[in-house]
C-alpha cells in the first residue's frame, strides 16, 4: 500500500526551513561583526556614528543568541524531548529572534540614507552642546563654505628620545588620516566636519616614537571619545599604515594601485552605512523567510505528529519500510528459485 507523503514533506521543509533561518542569524553576526569592527572608533563619534555603532553590537547579540536558541530547540525536537521543554525553548527562540527583526528594523530606518549627511539625521549643531563646543574650539567654522573641515592641531612633530644614554633625535608619526576621529553634521544646509577633541599636548607623554606607548591628556572631547581613545586610534592607524606599507614595499605603482583598491572596495562593500543597509536588508529578508517556514512546518508536525510512534503516519511509514523489505526479499527469493530450476533443467538434459 502507497505511502502518503505528508509526513516525509513536512520534516524536509522543516529541515530546509531550519537550515536558512540558523544560517541567515550566524550571517548577520557575521555582517554587523565585520562592520563593527571596522569602524570600531566611530562609536565614539557624536550623534548618528554611535547609534550606529551601538546597533551593530545589539544586531550581532541579539542574531546570536537567537541563533543558539534555535539550535537547542532544533535538537529538542529532533531528540523528541519533552513537549514542555520544545516549547520553552521555542518560546525564547521567537522572542531572541523579535528582537533581532527589531534591531534589524532600527538599522534599516539610521541607514536608509546610506553615507550621504542628511540635515534630518545630522543637525548636530542645534544641540546646545555639540554647539558650544565647535564655537569654543572651531569658532567661524559654521560661517565657512560648504564642505569645510576644521584643522586638527597636532603636537611636535619631532622629538628626542634617551635610548641607552644616547640622546636620538626622532619623528612622530603623525598627520595620519584618522577620518574616524572627525563627527560631520550640517548648519544651514551646508556640511561641516570637525574633530572629536582638542588634545592638550603640553600635559601629554610621548615616549618613544611607537603612538601605541603614549600617554594623551585632552582639553575637551564631544561624544565619547577621551585622549586614551585617541591614543588607541593613533596606535591603531600607525599600525594599519606600517602593514599597508609594509605589503607594498617592493611593488610597482600598478601593483600598489591594485592593492588599495581592494581595500576601498572592502571598504565600500562591507564597512560603508550603504553596505549596513544593504546586507542588512537581505538578511533580515533571510531571517524572516526562515521563521515563516519553521513555524509552518511546526505547525504541521504537531497536527500531523510523524514522530509519535504510535500515530498512523509513523505506523505507515514503518509499515512502508517493512513491505519494501519483504518484497525486496520475495524478489530474491523468486531470483534464487528460477536460478535453481534452470541448474536443475540444465543438469537433465546432460543426462
Amino acid at each position: 500500500m502507497p505511502i502518503c507523503p505528508w509526513p516525509h514533506l513536512i520534516v524536509f521543509v522543516f529541515g530546509g526551513g531550519a537550515a536558512v533561518l540558523t544560517i541567515s542569524l550566524f550571517g548577520t553576526v557575521a555582517v554587523n561583526g565585520k562592520f563593527g569592527d571596522d569602524n570600531k572608533f566611530r562609536k565614539y563619534n557624536y550623534g548618528m556614528d554611535k547609534k550606529m555603532g551601538q546597533l551593530a553590537v545589539i544586531n550581532v547579540s541579539c542574531a546570536m543568541i537567537c541563533g543558539v536558541f534555535v539550535c537547542l530547540a532544533i535538537g529538542f525536537n529532533i531528540k523528541h524531548l519533552p513537549g514542555c521543554a520544545q516549547l520553552v525553548m521555542w518560546v525564547l527562540a521567537y522572542l531572541m529572534f523579535l528582537g533581532t527583526a527589531i534591531s534589524q528594523m532600527m538599522s534599516l530606518s539610521y541607514s536608509r540614507f546610506g553615507d550621504s549627511i542628511v540635515p534630518g539625521f545630522y543637525n548636530y549643531y542645534s544641540n546646545e552642546d555639540f554647539k558650544s563646543y565647535v564655537d569654543k574650539n572651531y569658532n567661524g567654522l559654521v560661517n565657512g563654505p560648504d564642505g569645510s573641515v576644521a584643522e586638527f592641531t597636532w603636537g611636535p612633530e619631532t622629538g628626542f628620545v634617551n635610548l641607552s644614554g644616547e640622546i636620538i633625535p626622532i619623528v612622530y608619526p603623525i598627520h595620519l588620516p584618522m577620518t574616524q576621529f572627525y563627527v560631520s553634521f550640517v548648519h544651514n544646509y551646508k556640511t561641516y566636519s570637525v574633530p572629536s577633541c582638542v588634545i592638550d599636548w603640553n600635559s601629554s607623554v610621548f615616549m618613544g616614537a611607537d603612538p601605541c606607548n603614549f600617554q594623551i591628556t585632552e582639553t575637551q572631547c564631544i561624544g565619547d571619545w577621551t585622549g586614551g581613545h585617541f591614543r588607541n586610534y593613533w596606535c591603531y592607524e600607525f599600525r594599519q599604515n606600517r602593514s599597508h606599507r609594509q605589503a607594498t614595499e617592493n611593488k610597482t605603482l600598478a601593483e600598489k594601485q591594485k592593492y588599495y583598491a581592494k581595500i576601498q572596495r572592502q571598504s565600500i562593500s562591507l564597512d560603508s552605512y550603504s553596505a549596513f543597509y544593504q546586507l542588512n536588508a537581505t538578511f533580515l529578508g533571510l531571517n524572516i523567510c526562515g521563521i515563516v517556514i519553521v513555524s509552518i512546518a511546526l505547525i504541521l508536525i504537531n497536527i500531523v505528529n510523524p514522530f509519535n510512534k504510535k500515530g498512523k503516519p509513523y505506523q505507515k511509514i514503518q509499515a512502508s519500510a517493512s513491505g519494501s523489505g519483504s518484497d525486496s526479499g520475495k524478489s530474491s527469493s523468486n531470483k534464487k528459485a528460477k536460478t535453481t530450476s534452470v541448474q536443475e533443467s540444465s543438469t537433465d538434459e546432460s543426462y
